[in-house]
C-alpha cells in the first residue's frame, strides 16, 4: 500500500509538471493487447479480462500448475500418487481440448521418475 502511494504521488507530480503532454501516440486508441489471438475472439477475451476471468484453457494450465506444486510438496507417497492421478486427467483433457501440434502439449508426470528425483 505504502509503495502505491508514493507511485500516485510522483505521477500527480509528473502530470502537475506537464510530463505526460504531447507523448507519441497521445489520443489513439492502443493497440490490441494480443495480436495472436483470433479476431473473433477478442472481444470475448477482453470482456473476461474486464471480469477479472482466464480464458477456460488458461484455467485449466493454472489447475495444473497448482495441482504439479502440490504434488512436489506432499512427503506421502500414497497421496502423491492421488495427486498424480488427478494432475495426470488434467494434463489429458488439457491436451484433448486443445487441438495443438504434439510438440505443444503438456506432458504427462510419471511416479517413478519423480520418486527417484525425490530420493537424490
Amino acid at each position: 500500500m505504502l509503495f502505491g502511494k508514493i507511485a500516485e504521488e510522483k505521477i500527480k507530480e509528473a502530470q502537475q509538471k506537464g510530463a505526460f503532454n504531447n507523448l507519441e501516440g497521445a489520443g489513439r486508441p492502443l493497440p490490441e493487447e494480443n495480436m495472436a489471438i483470433p479476431e473473433d475472439l477478442r472481444m470475448a477475451y477482453r470482456m473476461l479480462k474486464t471480469a477479472d476471468c482466464l480464458p477456460p484453457e488458461l484455467e485449466m494450465r493454472k489447475e495444473i500448475h497448482s495441482t504439479a506444486e502440490l504434488l512436489t510438496a506432499t512427503p506421502d507417497l500414497a497421496e502423491k500418487q492421488k495427486i498424480l492421478t488427478r494432475l495426470n486427467v488434467l494434463i489429458r483433457k488439457a491436451n484433448m481440448s486443445q487441438p495443438t501440434r504434439p510438440d505443444r502439449e503438456i506432458p504427462e508426470y510419471y511416479l517413478p521418475a519423480l520418486v527417484e528425483r525425490m530420493e537424490k
